[in-house]
């Protein structure tokens, strides 16, 4: 039980607080001050009740089309968007939903297949805190649960000491700094625990 507290804290501590100083760093709007659209598709069709009780059907390469629930969604918009995106050369797009074992939409961009491991960066906050707010759901950690001792090197002077599971997954401890300079965004070979390290030590 202490290891998986101990993963819990990790994850807070080296994705959700370094991504939350990432995040404050202004990226994502490329200094422009607005953010980047999203596609959004509604459904396109009703299809008829009589055809809408099968399956979610495969995707058609001609047509770009998947029918679930009684709704066709044409995906030739979101593919032409990701075509036409000259920021992003390679890539893999997935749509799917929680009830569909089968995936909506895939699209491979370039040389980037689904098996291909990459850094994920700020992209493991939802999967931080899912893991953490689960194992609130069962006890094994609270939101109140302060960062040390779980995080041996957690400081026990100052503001920092403070800081609670809750801020780290809310991104309200109060760090602010970038990940690139003494973080663990450029040093790949850091392992999780030293990378949560030296974010709390910037």
């Amino acid at each position: 039980m202490v290891e998986r507290k101990t993963w819990a804290w990790l994850a807070a501590g080296a994705v959700v607080v370094g991504a939350g100083a990432f995040a404050q760093s202004g990226v994502g709007d490329r200094g422009r001050g607005d953010a980047r659209p999203m596609v959004q598709l509604p459904p396109a069709a009703v299809v008829p009740a009589s055809s809408a009780a099968s399956a979610p059907t495969a995707l058609s390469p001609a047509s770009l089309t998947t029918t679930v629930g009684g709704y066709t969604y044409d995906w030739t918009a979101l593919q032409a968007a990701i075509d036409a995106d000259a920021e992003v050369a390679n890539g893999y797009f997935i749509v799917g939903n929680a009830t569909d074992p089968d995936y909506l939409f895939a699209y491979e961009k370039g040389s980037f297949g689904i098996d291909r491991v990459t850094p994920l960066a700020s992209a493991t906050k939802w999967f931080a805190g899912t893991l953490a707010m689960r194992m609130a759901q069962a006890g094994i950690v609270t939101l109140d649960d302060p960062m040390r001792p779980p995080l041996a090197f957690w400081t026990t002077t100052g503001t920092k000491k403070d800081v609670k599971l809750k801020h780290a997954l809310s991104m309200t401890s109060g760090f602010n700094g970038s990940p690139l300079v003494g973080g663990c965004q450029l040093t790949p070979a850091l392992i999780l625990y030293n990378c949560a390290k030296n974010i709390h030590d910037l």
